[in-house]
């Protein structure tokens, strides 16, 4: 017992077995070392608390009183150790079986990941689940230091030993205009010159950036670009008339999710649909995890 002096529970244990032999036994202990405890708990207490028969040994008057007044509440230190013990086995088995999942991503729209993120799985209580939006370059070193266990990014890294890329399916980029300015009518080219143009900051998707303003220049169209990094400011913008933008296809799931009166057009530049990579990166260690929780989960997450 840890939470109960030893003089005490030898003392317990001999008035219930009424015999120095068959309590060593039970407190897995020779006779001697028991009978000299017992006997320095009675010259501590100043008084006999057994007296020895034939038969054995009996609680004395003084030991009767001892034992009547302790045994409750060592019966209750008994069942709260236990208690003790079993609730930290429980949370030793519950963290050995919880699951650290932090998702980070440069894909600055990340409606893609939505999926993910309201999948029952990644709610449980033995799963941590996190989704950030990371600025670092070194997505690698991150996964290496298991600050993320996946991380989804535009770019395409390197091959690193032990770093596993899977590419996703790629997305079409496009016009996000109030559904109320758009006109039958009305070419790409007179969508863009007519209203000022919403856009990320170039080092968070480059490409398409850069796409865009070779776009703009061999048009020869001027428009007033709005820089801002977060998608959610993009739409709020976009939904109130003041602008219209060049977001990727799967920001439609953040449109339905806010009821958006948003009207989205493929983007075409030099004849083709842009177009914009996806990728995910995780270290060889979670590719059950990425394997049979997440990539289901992206199977639809592109128009």
């Amino acid at each position: 017992m840890l939470l109960l002096s030893k003089s005490l529970r030898y003392f317990i244990i001999t008035a219930q077995k009424e015999s120095i032999t068959l309590a060593a036994d039970k407190l897995c202990i020779t006779a001697s070392p028991l009978s000299r405890n017992i006997k320095e708990l009675e010259m501590k207490l100043g008084c006999e608390l057994f007296t020895r028969t034939s038969k054995g040994i009996l609680l004395t008057s003084s030991g009767h009183f001892l034992y009547d007044k302790i045994i409750p509440v060592y019966n209750e230190i008994i069942e709260l150790e236990k208690e003790l013990i079993s609730n930290h086995k429980l949370n030793v088995i519950s963290e050995e079986k919880r699951l650290e999942l932090n998702i980070g991503t440069d894909i600055f729209h990340y409606a893609h990941l939505l999926p993910i993120a309201k999948a029952r799985f990644f709610n449980e209580e033995n799963v941590n689940f996190s989704l950030e939006v990371s600025t670092s370059q070194d997505i690698s070193q991150m996964l290496r230091e298991n600050i993320y266990q996946v991380f989804f990014s535009q770019r395409v890294l390197p091959k690193e030993h032990g770093i596993i890329h899977r590419k996703l399916s790629d997305e079409f980029m496009m016009i996000a205009l109030q559904d109320d300015m758009y006109r039958d009518d009305m070419s790409q080219e007179d969508i863009i010159s007519s209203y000022p143009l919403v856009q990320y900051p170039r080092q968070n998707i480059s490409s398409v950036v850069d796409e865009l303003t070779n776009y703009l220049i061999s048009r020869k169209l001027n428009p007033i670009r709005i820089t801002l990094p977060n998608v959610n400011d993009h739409l709020s913008i976009i939904n109130q008339g003041g602008a219209i933008g060049i977001l990727p296809s799967s920001v439609k799931k953040l449109i339905n999710m806010h009821n958006y009166n948003i009207k989205l057009i493929p983007f075409v530049h030099k004849g083709e649909k842009l177009k914009v990579k996806s990728n995910a990166y995780y270290l060889c260690d979670n590719k059950d995890v990425f394997e049979e929780n997440i990539l289901p989960l992206l199977g639809d997450s592109h128009l």
